[in-house]
C-alpha cells in the first residue's frame, strides 16, 4: 500500500511540474523584445544597422551619442519633413514569432524612446515634437485605411520638451485572420510622424534607442488620448468596459 501510495505521490509530483513547464514556457513567449540588441539598443554599433531604413528621402542617419548619458549609442537623424523619419520593417519578426510560439493571435506591445534636439533654451513646442507610426501596404485589422490611400495605425506622442527624452508606446492585437493577409511583400514600418518644425530652412535632428516589439498577455482596454501642450498622453489600462480614470 505503501509502495503504491509512493507511485501515486511521484506521478503527481511529474505531473505538476510538467504543467508548469507548460505554463513557464508558455509564459516565456510574452514581454520579451524580439529584437535584436544592435537594431534596438544601438550598443556597440558605429553604422546603422541595415534592419534601420528611412521613412521619404530627405532623412540622414547616423549612430551618435546619447547627449543624456555619456557611452550611450542611439541611432540619430536629421530631416526636413514631417512624416519623413528612420523606419524599422517589424512585419516578418512578429510573424516569425508567432509562428515560432505557435500563436494565432496575439497582443503586440510597441516602444521607443525619442529625443528631439533644439538650441538651449529654447521654449517648448506648440505640442507633441512627434507621434509613433505604424505604416503598412496591407488593410490589417489593426490599422486604418485614410482617404488618400494612407494605410497606418497611430500610438502615442512625446510631449513638446525639446532636448529630453520622451517614450512612445502602442498595443495592436494581431488576429488569426491577419495570418493569411501576411504575404511575402508585406511590412509594416515602424516610423514617426508629426516631427514639429521640421522643414527646408530647419532640419529638425531627433534621436531614437530602447525600440522594443514584445508580446504581452492583455486582457483589459487600453485608452490613449493627444490633446494640446497641457496634456500630450494619456493612457489608462482598465477592465472591459470600464474605465475608471482617465
Amino acid at each position: 500500500m505503501k509502495k503504491a501510495l509512493s507511485v501515486i505521490l511521484a506521478l503527481a509530483v511529474v505531473i505538476s511540474c510538467l504543467s508548469m513547464i507548460t505554463v513557464f514556457a508558455e509564459d516565456s513567449v510574452y514581454g520579451k523584445n524580439l529584437l535584436g540588441e544592435a537594431e534596438s539598443t544601438f550598443t556597440g554599433q558605429t553604422e546603422v544597422p541595415s534592419a534601420w531604413g528611412k521613412q521619404g528621402s530627405t532623412p540622414v542617419l547616423t549612430i551618435a551619442e546619447d547627449p543624456a548619458e555619456a557611452g550611450n549609442k542611439v541611432l540619430q537623424t536629421v530631416t526636413k519633413r514631417g512624416w519623413e523619419s528612420p523606419k524599422l520593417n517589424v512585419a516578418s519578426t512578429i510573424k516569425s514569432a508567432m509562428e515560432a510560439a505557435d500563436l494565432t493571435d496575439v497582443y503586440v506591445e510597441i516602444s521607443m524612446r525619442v529625443y528631439v534636439q533644439a538650441d538651449a533654451g529654447i521654449a517648448d513646442a506648440a505640442k507633441g515634437l512627434a507621434r509613433m507610426v505604424l505604416r503598412s501596404n496591407k488593410e490589417f485589422s489593426f490599422v486604418t485605411k485614410a482617404a488618400d490611400g494612407n494605410i497606418y495605425k497611430s500610438f502615442s506622442s512625446a510631449g513638446p520638451q525639446y532636448n529630453t527624452w520622451h517614450t512612445l508606446t502602442g498595443v495592436i492585437y494581431v488576429k488569426a485572420a491577419d495570418l493569411d493577409m501576411w504575404t511575402e511583400d508585406a511590412y509594416l514600418d515602424l516610423c514617426m510622424d508629426s516631427i514639429q518644425g521640421a522643414a527646408d530652412s530647419t532640419p529638425v535632428t531627433l534621436l531614437v534607442d530602447d525600440v522594443s516589439i514584445a508580446f504581452i498577455k492583455y486582457d483589459g482596454v487600453k485608452v490613449t488620448a493627444t490633446q494640446d501642450n497641457t496634456m500630450t498622453f494619456i493612457a489608462s489600462t482598465t477592465t472591459t468596459g470600464f474605465i475608471p480614470e482617465a
